[in-house]
């Protein structure tokens, strides 16, 4: 029984209940367009898939990582393609890992670290300089190291973690949907208007917007709204965060280029944008549909 479900640009991969992974798709330089079994990996407890490459975190707490590395994305230190899944020593004791376009952050034991290109501040430690190894994001010029977080995603130009040490606040840093009113930042910063103490549940980055769930199940996005992808009944653009019209009760969120979608306590779905949103349509929704159902 499939346990897991996660999806990269080109590629997609479930890992299954008995710790085993399927992949198909382009991934890692090999195309397969049905799913074949991931050699090598037998006791996978978590699963995550970034713009050509994936990785794993077993369940002794070792990350396997396999696919893309030219600038450093998987971080071993070099800027090797891995064909199979290969341990990555330096991620060892790492959660909650996110992999994003050519770059990758994670925690371990609440202190968040990114590595990868650093095209715009995208690692959040106050330079634009590569990293192949694990870096300290920061939160301040002064090179404060950002810690206590519960929760990290990464997106294609920036990435966003929750800080469960300051009242479950939501930072952001590179370029992108920062939710701070600004283009750019090479250091984490607070998301302007959401709620301090109200702990976030979540964040989801998608191609240029970014989602949360608050703490009364709630949901609200900012960035790019050209496609309708915020959920606010408009395609305005919005550098703080909205809330998604009519959307409660939320438990997870995911998030593409010009849609997003979120999944309720209640096992509903509910999703906005423009593209295959599941109602048998390939159209237009400025505020949440559900998905039709066989």
């Amino acid at each position: 029984m499939a346990e897991q479900l996660v999806m990269g640009n080109w590629s997609a991969a479930v890992r299954l209940a008995d710790g085993t992974v399927f992949k198909w798709g382009k991934l890692g330089g090999e195309a397969a367009i049905g799913p074949s079994i991931v050699a090598g990996i037998a006791d996978a407890k978590d699963l995550v898939m970034g713009d050509g490459s994936a990785c794993v975190r077993l369940s002794g707490g070792a990350v396997q990582c396999w696919g893309e590395n030219g600038q450093g994305e998987l971080g071993d230190g070099t800027t090797t393609m891995h064909l199979g899944p290969t341990t990555i020593a330096p991620l060892a004791g790492f959660t909650d890992l996110a992999l994003g376009s050519l770059f990758s952050c994670s925690h371990n034991g609440g202190n968040a670290q990114c590595w990868g290109h650093n095209v715009g501040g995208v690692l959040g430690d106050n330079t634009t300089s590569a990293h192949y190894l694990p870096a300290a994001v920061v939160t301040s010029t002064k090179g404060t190291p950002l810690i206590g977080v519960s929760q990290i995603s990464a997106g294609n130009e920036s990435a966003c973690a929750i800080d469960s040490y300051r009242g479950g606040a939501v930072q952001c840093w590179g370029t992108g949907p920062l939710g701070t009113g600004e283009a750019n930042r090479l250091y984490a910063s607070d998301v302007k208007g959401l709620v301090r103490g109200n702990l976030e549940v979540a964040v989801s980055l998608g191609g240029r917007h970014a989602c949360a769930i608050l703490g009364d199940r709630t949901v609200q996005c900012w960035g790019s709204n050209r496609f309708g992808q915020l959920g606010d009944g408009t395609k305005t653009d919005r550098p703080t965060p909205i809330a998604v019209e009519g959307l409660d009760g939320t438990s997870h969120l995911a998030l593409g280029v010009a849609y997003s979608c979120a999944l309720r306590l209640d096992g509903t779905a509910r999703c906005w944008g423009t593209g295959l949103l599941g109602d048998g349509t390939n159209g237009e929704h400025l505020t949440a549909i559900s998905p039709r159902w066989p």
